[in-house]
């Protein structure tokens, strides 16, 4: 699945308004800041809208003294989600999860692959047992 397939599952679901998250000047301010392309898919998701998913927030781009030479982008709860720094391919790089105390661990193959996971764990129902 594409992001934009998530973001179709998004829209039909009414948890995506139609006001960009980042605008694309500041995706390409980030871009220039830490000498990277970022993704393609998410300048698309960033731009084009903001989105419900429980505990989930896209952060502005930064590379943490904790973890360096990676670029966290989103966060949900205490877990970060980044980017390496050297990406050797903007539209196949992975996504890694940040927690403290531990290595940085490659979690997903890609940004779409990243995306639609948190969309999945956001429209579970919660168990309240």
């Amino acid at each position: 699945m594409d992001v934009d397939d998530t973001l179709a599952r998004l829209k039909g679901l009414a948890r995506a308004v139609p006001v960009p998250t980042f605008s694309r000047e500041q995706v390409r301010a980030w871009e220039e800041e830490f000498r990277v392309r970022l993704p393609e898919a998410y300048g698309r998701v960033v731009t084009q809208g903001s989105y419900d998913m429980v505990n989930f927030y896209f952060v502005d781009i930064h590379e943490p003294e904790k973890f360096p030479g990676f670029l966290v982008f989103a966060r949900w709860n205490d877990d970060l989600f980044a980017f390496p720094r050297e990406m050797a391919d903007d539209a196949t790089a992975p996504v890694f999860l940040l927690l403290e105390g531990f290595e940085p661990l490659a979690k997903y193959p890609d940004f779409a692959a990243w995306f639609e996971s948190v969309f999945e764990m956001s429209i579970r129902p919660v168990n309240p047992e």
